[in-house]
């Protein structure tokens, strides 16, 4: 069972705390290859987006589909050599990156009450 809170103020900071590490760790890793831990997904994760009652990664994935993947699970950055899976998805990166951002736009559907708060990067 998750936390009681004891008023609306505790339960406004705890979203704001929140909201503060999620962008913090959007704009640092924005442009690298993660591995989901929910999904287990391979993806390039691309910005945050802040819905009516959730936080989201904007992923692209290894098979080119644009996600919003909630920020509860996490992702570990991958390091060093990057699994096959990635390849096509590595030099769309480095070859066409307004491939990649054109493909982000067509298919990033978003509610009317969601926000980007951190900037879709690819790179």
């Amino acid at each position: 069972m998750g936390k009681v809170f004891e008023s609306w103020e505790e339960l406004i900071q705890a979203s704001e705390r929140n909201r503060v590490l999620i962008t913090e760790d959007g704009k640092r890793d924005r442009g690298k290859f993660v591995k989901m831990h929910g999904s287990g997904q391979y993806a390039l994760l691309l910005g945050v987006v802040e819905g009516y009652d959730d936080f989201y990664w904007v992923t692209i994935r290894h098979d080119l589909k644009v996600m919003l993947e909630t920020c509860v699970g996490g992702y570990d950055v991958i390091e060093g050599e990057l699994p096959p899976a990635l390849s096509v998805l590595k030099w769309m990166q480095d070859n066409d990156e307004e491939g990649l951002l054109d493909r982000v736009k067509n298919n990033l559907i978003l509610d009317d009450t969601d926000k980007i708060i951190v900037d879709i990067k690819v790179k």
